[in-house]
């Protein structure tokens, strides 16, 4: 059963509750507020207030004996933790600490201990008092805790007064799938990549896949096998930084013809209609598209899962909010390296701490949020250094991107690294992700623009768990490869169809003439029917050779500006002659 979010309102700070509420509305949960006094929690259609007796614990034992197995619980209260940990949920004090059987009896003995030191006037004072920092730290933790209890919970039907959002009475049949994948939980940061975490550490399995609704489960989307895309919209191409990898070539001024609203919406209703999982907002910054919220609120209404990718430097904490109650699922933040390197690339003194501003603010209101990190010469002695500030900051997702050679990226070709340099970061990467778990540490390590990284996933697997090496060799074959023109999609700021992001150059068609449906699936055109049958088209001496090009299929961006052939060899793999061999 998907959980229930209970809140001991004694001691529990309005913020904490408003990260609790919010929560429940962005991944429709029911969740009660339980005090001895009258609360409201206006605006909160899942937000169920409940008013008990004053008598001695009575908010406390009504919250014991109510919540369930699965169910999380936010209190201050040790003791009551205890009590509902025994009962199978899991606690969380608004400072982010999580409280479950493993660790709730030393907490107990503690907090025992110092009431006794106490009591004794051995010590002074009470707990120190919530400190700012204290509300992101609630927020990473609700969300790992929430995630990781929605993975496979099936439907709950709503108790105890718990009533659906207005938005949910729009289109019955579009939001059944709608509330389907709300209940799914999770987050969809980047997909379409490899999942280094649920490759290499088993956190997705075939079993998992086969589940009936496996194509609407976020955290399997990566190995899913429709063919109806995630898409990538750049709203506008207008962006407040002007950043040295930019695909798009964003400047800080608004392109002219971009949609309009209309048009935006009837494009959102198009690919909702085709039941597209997913609808990635970004730019230029998307931040700077007036409607952005407006067009995010229709999307989620129309049954779409709505992320946003954004440079993070414009969510301020009121921003956040915002994102928050639109019911954007996620934010990708671009972090790439410490604030030296940063503010170069981004060519803004200043960006990297605005934008690691943005990426608490945005826990802090409840949505979670990832740093993406493109890798290339100029950052790449800093990754470890962002890899320390995703742990100590709690983020739960990290994608390092490979480069592509599109846009301004195309004057960084020079600054690509040399495959075998790529070779160690990508196995360096791998020895964190398997550090992280082994320590519980819930970040999801992902990568993408390179697939010969689940490659080398599948290379380590058959020498350390060769147990499970079928199952993830048939989760890379239905990941397949390369995505553009299958599973990924991507629409400018002018309704330009492309086959993907890195593909601007060349138009499929445009939303304002013909609806994307039916470019997506017209059959007749020739570049589209090429993109879907990779394999058979590569020309290159290693690419057509290889055999895992039904795994991999390189990059065909790289490929076109390096050797002026599509289809020619990725000049970025970094396999061996031999490894690639045919047996």
């Amino acid at each position: 059963m998907p959980p229930r979010i209970w809140i001991d309102a004694d001691g529990c700070p309005n913020e904490i509750k408003l990260v609790a509420f919010r929560a429940s509305h962005r991944l429709g949960l029911a969740a009660f507020l339980v005090a001895n006094v009258p609360l409201a929690a206006d605006g909160w259609p899942r937000v169920t207030t409940v008013c008990v007796s004053h008598a001695f614990n009575a908010a406390d034992d009504h919250i014991a004996e109510n919540a369930a197995a699965g169910d999380v619980v936010v209190t201050a209260d040790i003791p009551l933790a205890a009590r509902v940990v025994e009962r199978g949920s899991v606690a969380i004090s608004p400072r982010g600490e999580v409280y479950d059987e493993s660790n709730v009896g030393h907490h107990l003995a503690t907090r025992n201990l110092m009431q006794d030191l106490r009591a004794a006037g051995a010590i002074q004072g009470g707990p120190a008092p919530i400190r700012p920092g204290d509300k992101a730290r609630f927020a990473a933790a609700l969300d790992r805790t929430l995630t990781k209890l929605l993975k496979g919970a099936p439907p709950r039907t709503p108790r105890c007064g718990a009533r659906p959002d207005p938005s949910e009475l729009l289109d019955p049949s579009r939001m059944e799938g709608y509330n389907a994948r709300r209940r799914a939980g999770g987050c969809l940061a980047e997909t379409l990549v490899i999942g280094c975490t649920k490759l290499l550490c088993g956190t997705a399995t075939i079993a998992d896949l086969m589940r009936a609704d496996a194509g609407q489960r976020p955290h399997l989307l990566q190995f899913t096998t429709e063919d109806r895309p995630l898409v990538v919209w750049n709203t506008t191409r207008r962006c407040n930084l002007a950043c040295a990898h930019c695909y798009l070539d964003a400047r800080d001024r608004a392109g002219r013809d971009e949609l309009t609203t209309d048009e935006a919406r009837s494009f959102i209703a198009d690919i909702a209609a085709m039941r597209c999982p997913v609808l990635l907002f970004s730019g230029g910054e998307p931040l700077q598209r007036p409607d952005v919220f407006d067009l995010g609120r229709f999307a989620i209404q129309q049954g779409l899962r709505a992320v946003l990718s954004s440079n993070g430097t414009l969510i301020t904490p009121e921003v956040a909010r915002q994102i928050a109650d639109v019911g954007f699922s996620y934010v990708g933040v671009s972090i790439d390296g410490t604030a030296a390197t940063h503010d170069e690339l981004r060519r803004k003194k200043g960006a990297l701490d605005a934008a690691l501003t943005g990426i608490q603010n945005c826990l802090a209101a409840g949505v979670k949020a990832g740093i993406r990190f493109t890798l290339n010469r100029r950052n790449a002695a800093d990754l470890d250094a962002v890899l320390d500030l995703v742990e100590t900051h709690g983020v739960p997702r990290f994608c390092l991107y490979h480069l592509v050679y599109a846009g301004r990226g195309r004057e960084m070709v020079n600054d690509d690294l040399e495959p075998a340099d790529t070779r160690r970061i990508i196995e360096h990467l791998l020895d964190r992700t398997k550090d992280w778990h082994r320590r519980g540490i819930a970040t999801e390590v992902l990568t993408t623009d390179n697939h010969a990284d689940g490659i080398l996933i599948e290379q380590r697997l058959a020498a350390e768990a060769p147990g499970r090496l079928a199952d993830v060799r048939e989760l890379l074959a239905r990941h397949g490869g390369c995505s553009a023109g299958t599973k990924m999609a991507n629409v400018d700021a002018r309704g330009n169809v492309h086959p993907c992001q890195f593909w601007s150059h060349v138009t499929l068609g445009n939303v304002r003439q013909r609806p994307f449906s039916a470019i997506w699936t017209d059959q007749t055109n020739g570049l589209l029917a090429m993109l879907r049958r990779k394999a058979e088209h590569l020309k290159g001496p290693r690419c057509s050779c290889c055999r895992y090009n039904a795994l991999c299929g390189g990059c065909r961006i790289r490929a076109e500006v390096v050797h002026g052939d599509p289809w020619a060899d990725d000049p970025a793999c970094f396999l061996t002659d031999q490894e690639i061999r045919r047996a």
